[in-house]
């Protein structure tokens, strides 16, 4: 999937009306949403699987879709938000600095084209993009730590053991340094921890916590949130965590 190179894309599931949803999605901020005002969406319709799910064959065709437009659009004037598939609607998301058409024919191969329209939304499209895209804070934590869950399944790990798990956290502001506060906390809501800090090259703060966790998405992503929450109060943040291989 093209788009901003220079954004990660998070993807992660949520449940509505006992229908599943998968999400791929950005982060934006409020500059985004004044450099680009406009907000556009594609829906394409599908006829869910038993199990709720879009079929390969209609996950194939929205991807293809996707793709097309975003060939089609000048990077400079659309920032690709990303998708939402659940309850039989492919819904694909962009933001425009200014106006565009309405319809675009799509080629889908050799004989086959496909006449897309895009919906446009100015008074209360970032709304509904918070609303739909924006995943809370456990979900946020769940698409970022997928990647190291799935590598640790594929070297043998049982998630459910408990481990020793190191959280980095990284200050930036050179001008104060909030672990102090920050590890004081820490340490009243983890007694049990482990803590050590160090200073680097680029004037940035470190700090590391051990804990003795599980690291199944359902228990290390709560955890994640807490801890980031926690150090964003004193002007810091996770940077990620990391652990050994537990058979």
């Amino acid at each position: 999937m093209q788009g901003d190179a220079e954004r990660q894309y998070l993807v992660f599931k949520r449940q509505y009306n006992n229908s599943p949803y998968l999400i791929t999605t950005i982060n934006t901020s409020r500059e985004d949403e004044a450099q680009f005002p406009i907000v556009g969406f594609c829906n394409l319709p599908y006829s869910p699987t038993a199990e709720g799910l879009l079929s390969k064959g209609a996950l194939d065709l929205g991807n293809r879709v996707e793709e097309a437009l975003l060939d089609l659009f000048d990077p400079q004037d659309v920032l690709h938000l990303g998708h939402v598939t659940g309850g039989g609607l492919f819904q694909i998301f962009f933001a425009f600095r200014r106006s565009q058409e309405t319809t675009y024919p799509i080629k889908l191969g050799f004989f086959k084209r496909k006449v897309v329209e895009i919906v446009y939304d100015q008074a209360s499209g970032w709304d509904r993009v918070r609303e739909s895209l924006a995943p809370n804070p456990i979900e946020y934590e769940e698409a970022i730590s997928q990647h190291l869950t799935l590598v640790l399944s594929s070297h043998g790990d049982d998630h459910q053991k408990i481990r020793q798990v190191d959280f980095g956290f990284v200050f930036h502001d050179p001008y104060h340094d909030g672990r102090e506060p920050f590890l004081k906390e820490a340490a009243e809501r983890f007694p049990l921890a482990k803590i050590r800090s160090w200073d680097d090259d680029y004037d940035d703060f470190w700090c590391e916590i051990a804990i003795e966790t599980a690291v199944d998405l359902a228990t290390i992503a709560p955890l994640c949130a807490e801890l980031r929450e926690l150090a964003r109060r004193h002007g810091g943040d996770l940077d990620g965590w990391a652990c050994p291989v537990t058979p």
